[in-house]
């Protein structure tokens, strides 16, 4: 029985309560005339390296190196949607895993090369989801030229397979430029490299995908370069592959070699980007070159496509005009032509002389039939 007078139990532990929450607020009021103590302290215990991050925001505005003129990756390229790498919460690129790599700092520097100066053609593609998707991989390495030769499917950009397949990369698709013919699609290219799964009895040389790269480097460097796949099933014809510059084989498993025409995109997009990334200074790189070979600027640039093709024309009609050649029955005399002249990598001033040769020829013939009539 509770003696007269005895607070109840409750109200005990309420003033206890309130007995300890008077302390706790008196040892606040104490310790606040140290607070700017405390943090000057800590802010000179912390490293410049982390003063200087924290007063770097990264967030989603962050610029990435990729696509465009001034190596910045669109908002939304080559995000991870549909399985693909994406973008971390902190803006730096993430791996297939969501996690931020090590290298994250060296994926933000400015893409030097020849983004803006490289052509990726499919010639006759049948199916709009490999072209969807070959724009997809484009624009996961940064590039945004795509060149439909007479796609099979009319109005492709618009497909809606195609769309799907893009996952993000409409832009690269809406932009995709088309042309009737492969001689459209390499108009004004100086340098072009033609990717076949089977290896050609005549036609440019042939290098690996790495080399390849290092080769359109050098090229884009001073003007268009252009990459040129295959139809799906039929791949490159003869006639296609004696066009290009150079000829590339994806050095794939022997036993089963075959690859989708996205898939191999993305290879040599993957292999051009880190070559682009890795080339030095351009400036220095080209003056270097003209002193190696003792030329000027002028004289070593390189022909462009049209204008050895307009050569090849000129110096086949001079050999039917010497009876060198015979049009029934040429027996490979200019894919043989062809082979060596890609060898050579002919410059603006040479293909003039080979075509004031035939000029030469021409009249000369012309000339002696005129004398026998």
């Amino acid at each position: 029985m509770r003696a007269a007078g005895a607070l109840p139990r409750t109200g005990r532990t309420g003033m206890q309560r309130d007995r300890a929450t008077t302390r706790r607020v008196g040892a606040t009021i104490a310790v606040l005339p140290l607070l700017p103590v405390i943090v000057v302290q800590l802010h000179a215990l912390r490293s410049p390296s982390e003063s200087s991050a924290s007063a770097t925001p990264i967030g989603p505005s962050r610029r990435l190196s990729g696509a465009g003129d001034d190596g910045a990756l669109p908002r939304g390229g080559g995000s991870g949607a549909s399985g693909g790498a994406g973008v971390a919460a902190g803006g730096a690129s993430s791996d297939a895993s969501g996690n931020v790599p090590d290298n994250a700092s060296d994926s933000a520097r400015p893409v030097r090369g020849g983004f803006t100066s490289t052509r990726f053609v499919l010639v006759e593609p049948s199916h709009p989801g490999n072209v969807g998707a070959a724009a997809r991989a484009l624009k996961t390495m940064g590039f945004t030229r795509l060149v439909l030769v007479a796609p099979r499917v009319a109005n492709v950009q618009n497909d809606p397979e195609a769309i799907a397949m893009a996952s993000g990369a409409d832009d690269v698709l809406a932009s995709a430029h088309v042309v009737p013919t492969l001689a459209d699609a390499l108009s004004g290219v100086q340098w072009s490299l033609a990717l076949t799964a089977r290896s050609r009895e005549y036609g440019p040389p042939q290098l690996t995908p790495r080399r390849a790269a290092a080769h359109a480097r050098e090229h884009a460097a001073s003007g268009d370069i252009a990459l040129v796949f295959g139809n799906e099933r039929t791949g490159l014809s003869n006639e296609d592959v004696e066009r290009c510059s150079a000829l590339a084989h994806i050095p794939a498993n022997p036993a089963y070699s075959s690859l989708n025409l996205a898939q191999a995109v993305q290879v040599l997009s993957y292999e051009l980007r880190i070559a682009y990334q890795d080339a030095p200074d351009e400036g220095a790189s080209a003056s270097a070159a003209c002193v190696a070979s003792g030329a000027s600027g002028a004289a070593s640039a390189r022909a462009a496509s049209d204008e050895v093709e307009r050569m090849f024309v000129h110096l086949e009609n001079a050999l039917i005009a010497l009876e060198f050649l015979d049009p029934a029955n040429p027996k490979k005399l200019m894919s043989r032509l062809r082979r060596l002249f890609a060898r050579a990598g002919l410059e603006r001033e040479e293909v003039n002389i080979v075509r004031g040769i035939a000029k030469h020829i021409l009249l000369k013939a012309k000339g002696r039939d005129g004398d026998h009539s």
